[in-house]
């Protein structure tokens, strides 16, 4: 269900990409982690922490469709994504 709901939330957020800020998206991503966690436990919570952090580098950071990080910066964020 989790997993379905980390899908249904990246093909939405991908059809108004243009109109998001990265901040918009990864507290979309970090509320589906949490329920998550809460739900099936700890080893959820770190899959989909892990698929999140590759969607929002793959689909919401520029350059887009691609597992780059074009600003160094955004690594200390994608990675305090993945300890919360």
């Amino acid at each position: 269900m989790s997993l379905g709901a980390l899908a249904a939330a990246t093909i939405g957020l991908h059809t108004i990409r243009g109109s998001l800020q990265q901040a918009h998206v990864v507290l979309v991503y970090l509320l589906i982690v949490l329920a998550g966690s809460a739900y099936g436990g700890r080893a959820l919570g770190l899959v989909l922490a892990v698929l999140s952090f590759l969607s929002i580098d793959y689909f919401f950071q520029a350059p887009f469709d691609r597992f780059t990080v074009g600003n160094p910066l955004d690594w200390f964020v994608l990675v305090a994504f993945v300890l919360t």
